[in-house]
C-alpha cells in the first residue's frame, strides 16, 4: 500500500531539514579550519621574524654585552616564541561533528520516529473509516508539502560546489586533510620552533656570560626567559609526537 501523503511529506521535510543542518555544520567547520590555518601561518611568519631578530642581536652582542636592554629584548623574543608555539601545537577542532549529527537527527525525528519506521496506523474500524474519508483537498495539501520539500532540497544542491561530491549520510561533506599530511606539517613546525629555540638559548647563554653581576631584576628576567623557553620545548615535543600521544607530553620538559 502506498505511503500516506502526509507521512511522505513529513519524511521529506525531515530530510530537507537534516540536509540543511549538515550543510550549515560543514560550512562552519570549513570556516574554523581556515581560521586555524590562518593563525598558524601567521605564527610561522612570527617565528621566522624572531630568528631574523636573533641573528641581528648576535651581530650586536659586543655592543650590548650583558646589558639590561639585551635581557629585555630576549624576554620579549622568548614570549613571542612561546605564543607562536602555543598556536602551532594546537590541533584546532572547531565545532564537534557529534553536535551537528545530533542536530540532524533531531530534525529527522521531527518527521519520523527514532526507529526509522513511519508512524503506525491506528487500529480499529474508526481509523480505517477516517483514512478512507480523507478529502482530496487534504491530499493536495500533502502533495504540495512534498513538492516544496523537494524544491528546498534542489535549492540546497544548487548552492553546493559542483566540484564537490554529493553529501551522504555515511560520509562527511568536507573531507579533512589526511592524517599523514597533518603529521608532516606538525613535524615541520616542530623543526622551525626547534631552530629558533636553539638560537635563542645560545644567545641567552652569551648574555649570561657577558654579565659581570646580575641584580635581582636581571635574575627575574632570566628566570622568566627560561620558563618561556621550556614552554617552547614542550610544544616541540608535542608536535613531534603522534597526534594521539601528544597529550602525554604535557608537563614534560628538559631544561638546557
Amino acid at each position: 500500500m502506498d505511503a500516506d501523503p502526509k507521512t511522505a511529506a513529513q519524511l521529506t521535510l525531515g530530510a530537507a531539514l537534516k540536509r540543511a543542518s549538515e550543510t550549515a555544520r560543514a560550512f562552519g567547520d570549513s570556516l574554523t579550519t581556515r581560521f586555524d590555518e590562518a593563525r598558524k601561518s601567521s605564527a610561522r611568519e612570527q617565528v621566522a621574524q624572531i630568528r631574523e631578530r636573533i641573528q641581528m642581536l648576535k651581530r650586536l652582542i659586543l655592543l650590548f654585552g650583558g646589558s639590561k636592554a639585551l635581557l629585555r629584548e630576549l624576554k620579549q623574543l622568548a614570549g613571542a616564541l612561546a605564543s607562536a608555539s602555543e598556536v602551532l601545537k594546537d590541533s584546532g577542532g572547531g565545532g564537534s561533528a557529534s553536535s551537528g549529527l545530533a542536530q540532524g537527527a533531531l530534525y529527522t525525528e521531527a518527521g519520523v520516529p527514532a526507529s526509522g519506521a513511519p508512524p503506525a496506523a491506528p487500529a480499529g474500524d474508526h481509523a480505517q473509516a477516517s483514512e478512507m474519508a480523507e478529502s482530496s483537498d487534504e491530499q493536495r495539501e500533502a502533495e504540495a508539502q512534498v513538492t516544496q520539500a523537494e524544491r528546498e532540497l534542489a535549492a540546497l544542491d544548487a548552492k553546493a560546489d559542483p566540484q564537490d561530491p554529493p553529501a551522504t549520510d555515511d560520509a562527511p561533506t568536507l573531507a579533512p586533510a589526511s592524517a599523514d599530511s597533518q603529521q608532516a606539517q606538525r613535524r615541520a613546525d616542530a623543526d622551525l620552533l626547534e631552530k629558533a629555540l636553539r638560537e635563542l638559548k645560545a644567545l641567552l647563554a652569551l648574555a649570561k656570560a657577558a654579565q659581570r653581576k646580575a641584580d635581582r631584576d636581571d635574575q627575574k628576567r632570566i628566570k622568566d626567559i627560561e620558563e618561556q623557553l621550556e614552554q617552547v620545548e614542550q610544544a616541540v615535543g608535542e608536535l613531534n609526537a603522534p597526534a594521539s600521544l601528544s597529550a602525554g607530553f604535557a608537563g614534560i620538559s628538559v631544561r638546557a
